[in-house]
């Protein structure tokens, strides 16, 4: 998962853009989670140096969704 779902949402990450998607991860004692995740640049003097990271658990609103 980490290369062709995050690695690419970070290097757009990293290119000076705010980022925002929605994944599925699995959690081993959790089972699948939906999961809206948003990263975040921070520039330095030169550069984006890091990525702020942010992931919320919407699996409940998803479920909720379904139901309607």
């Amino acid at each position: 998962m980490f290369e062709t779902v995050i690695k690419p949402k970070l290097d757009e990450c990293l290119q000076n853009h705010i980022v925002k998607f929605e994944l599925t991860y699995s959690y081993p004692h959790l089972g699948d989670r939906n999961l809206f995740t948003s990263y975040f640049p921070i520039s330095g003097p030169t550069r984006v140096e890091r990525v702020a990271s942010v992931l919320q658990d919407i699996s409940e609103h998803k479920r909720a969704q379904e139901l309607i």
